[in-house]
């Protein structure tokens, strides 16, 4: 199980590193040569075409992996047709609702958003992956998203370079291209494994979008959760903040990718997991979230401690004062991983009705925030509404994991994990007051990282594996 699970979740890394690297290395060589405003832009177009697209998988991605698992022969054939039948219709729906929305949102950037509009079902194809897990062919996913990051890093940094003046929109048109070889060769891998039947199944469809629907909605709260305060500061702000806060933003959307990464090839082991043995099922989920926790928690307190000199070194001095964001953010990355794997967990039990609402409340929370105080604080209220929001929402879904998970806790916990991260944050305070060089911060900090999670590691799973934590 392990090994298996070790395997999808490397495969599936390395691809979707070099992509994440990509875009990473492009924000940065943009902000630095091109300034905030050009980066706002284009990180405006970007998140349009993610929005769509994320609203046009609503939710079958993810149930996709657990139905696939569950299904063998002839069934899996008529599912995976059907499957592919409905994330056409809604990629349709989708690029009809947005281009609709594009004089509603920016007139001045109509030309851009219609190329957008055009990526939006190639950028939503993102669907093979559990395909290639199930028939343990993980590296297929390794060499689509690896083959897609690179012509997309290439293209781009041909546009930026050789172009004697580069546009967004040859940008935009770069970023389409390189979805749509992904789209192509993650087929034809997956056409080798899997022959879709494109026969429509009304009972197979309507099992599909019931469970869907509850995540879908959920998604399109979510996506608002965490993309309205891009629109919200071209707004009342403009590109350029817009281009401060996606720079430091990108490191929520890199966390909230390896979140995925990590969690979503976990819903078949779990899912075999509960259904032949309920007590290794609870002893598994209470690892892996004792690991984000201790792993987490003390990262996020050692982040202030050299952030500023961090994104001067990587963004340049134009972006220097993001890093009071980006602090705050370094939270929300955290409580990312953890939200994501007690909603997998809820899913594997098929608790799945809450999901609307809470992102509902979240998104309304993070829009009121970004409403109320962008026009003060600008991308700062961003950073807050972000994590006010993501509070809200890992909060109630690790309530409903209790009530899914029974006896999931013990008393025991707070002396055994929140105790000694409490010494570490005090430490840490103690050694921000200092006088010290960013290079002893840096070693200083992550040493001291390290000892504390070789540490805590020991104690905490020798009590673990006696039954004393959690």
């Amino acid at each position: 199980m392990i090994k298996h699970y070790s395997l999808n979740f490397l495969a599936q890394f390395i691809g979707r590193a070099f992509s994440v690297a990509s875009h990473l290395v492009l924000f940065i060589i943009i902000a630095r040569h091109f300034g905030p405003e050009f980066l706002g832009q284009y990180a405006y177009f970007l998140t349009f075409v993610n929005v769509a697209s994320t609203l046009a998988d609503f939710g079958t991605t993810i149930t996709s992996s657990k139905d696939l698992a569950s299904l063998e022969g002839r069934a899996r054939e008529l599912y995976w047709g059907n499957l592919l039948i409905i994330r056409i219709a809604l990629s349709i729906i989708v690029m009809v609702i947005s281009f609709l929305a594009i004089p509603l949102l920016r007139s001045d950037l109509y030309d851009l958003l219609c190329l957008g509009v055009l990526t939006i079902p190639f950028a939503a194809s993102r669907i093979f992956d559990a395909v290639f897990q199930i028939f343990n062919k993980p590296w297929y996913s390794s060499f689509s998203t690896g083959l897609y990051g690179l012509c997309y890093v290439s293209l781009s940094l041909a546009i930026l370079f050789l172009l004697h003046k580069p546009s967004i929109i040859m940008l935009g048109i770069a970023y389409l291209v390189a979805q749509i070889l992904y789209l192509v060769t993650s087929f034809k891998l997956s056409f080798s494994l899997l022959k879709p039947v494109f026969k429509i199944d009304k009972e197979m469809i309507y099992k599909n979008l019931r469970i869907a629907l509850p995540i879908g909605i959920s998604f399109i709260f979510t996506i608002i959760n965490s993309r309205a305060d891009t629109f919200l500061l071209a707004w009342f702000k403009g590109d350029k903040e817009v281009g401060l806060y996606n720079a430091i933003y990108r490191v929520v959307d890199t966390s909230a990718i390896l979140a995925v990464l990590m969690t979503n090839p976990l819903i078949p082991v779990l899912a075999r997991i509960r259904n032949e043995n309920a007590e290794t099922f609870k002893k598994l989920v209470r690892i892996i979230a004792l690991a984000i926790v201790m792993i987490g928690l003390p990262f996020c307190i050692i982040v202030p401690f050299f952030s500023e000199k961090v994104i001067l070194l990587v963004y340049g001095p134009s972006f220097g004062e993001t890093y009071k964001a980006f602090n705050i953010l370094c939270w929300v990355c955290f409580l990312i991983f953890l939200s994501l794997f007690f909603s997998n967990v809820c899913l594997v039990m098929e608790i799945v009705y809450f999901e609307w609402w809470n992102a509902a409340i979240a998104a309304l929370i993070n829009v009121a925030i970004n409403y109320a105080f962008i026009p003060a604080y600008g991308y700062l209220a961003s950073a807050w509404a972000t994590l006010v929001s993501e509070i809200w929402i890992v909060s109630v879904t690790f309530i409903f994991t209790l009530l899914a998970v029974k006896g999931l806790l013990k008393k025991r916990l707070f002396f055994s994990v929140f105790l000694p991260l409490s010494v570490f944050a005090i430490t840490i305070e103690i050694f921000k007051k200092l006088d010290l060089s960013f290079s002893l911060k840096i070693g200083f900090g992550l040493g001291f990282y390290m000892i504390f999670l070789v540490g805590l590691g020991c104690r905490v799973f020798k009590k673990l594996k006696e039954g004393k934590v959690f």
